[in-house]
């Protein structure tokens, strides 16, 4: 993984610009926003959205297509098998290297999502007087339960 980092000169803030494609397949980049890299209370909510993951469901599909396109060009025998194998095998590292890069940024913006969303849970359990564990939390109880009744 490439690991980016800041030079001395750049603030702890960024500049996020997200293109979006509407159902028409119109990309608009209108929609900028600024985001802490820290966890602050004032952190914008930055979602990631059904377009984000279905580009990346897109990009996977077209490698996955040259790599099928590889594979035909092998059966006519007039290519260098080794030579497309090598192709082949470029091409999935290559895929599998825009994969983590694309997923790990899905991923900390799915982070700092679920925390926004954690703090406007806890708050309004609070304000109402509801307990307040954690969906984690739940979800651990209840496995437990279902365990112990299926030992039964």
């Amino acid at each position: 993984m490439y690991q980016h980092e800041r030079l001395p000169d750049q603030s702890a803030y960024r500049e996020v610009t997200m293109a979006t494609k509407d159902y028409k397949g119109v990309v608009s980049s209108k929609a900028t926003t600024r985001s802490s890299s820290t966890n602050s209370s004032n952190t914008k909510l930055l979602p990631v959205r059904y377009p984000v993951y279905h580009a990346i469901s897109e990009v996977n599909r077209s490698f996955e297509e040259t790599i099928q396109g590889l594979e035909h060009l092998m059966s006519f025998k007039i290519f260098n098998k080794d030579s497309l194998q090598g192709l082949q095998f470029t091409l999935e590292e290559i895929r599998a290297l825009a994969n983590e890069e694309l997923t790990d940024t899905a991923n900390e913006r799915e982070l700092v999502n679920s925390f926004h969303y954690e703090r406007l849970r806890e708050k309004y359990q609070t304000r109402n007087g509801v307990e307040t564990s954690s969906p984690e939390e739940s979800r651990k109880q209840k496995g437990g339960k279902k365990q112990k009744a299926a030992r039964k």
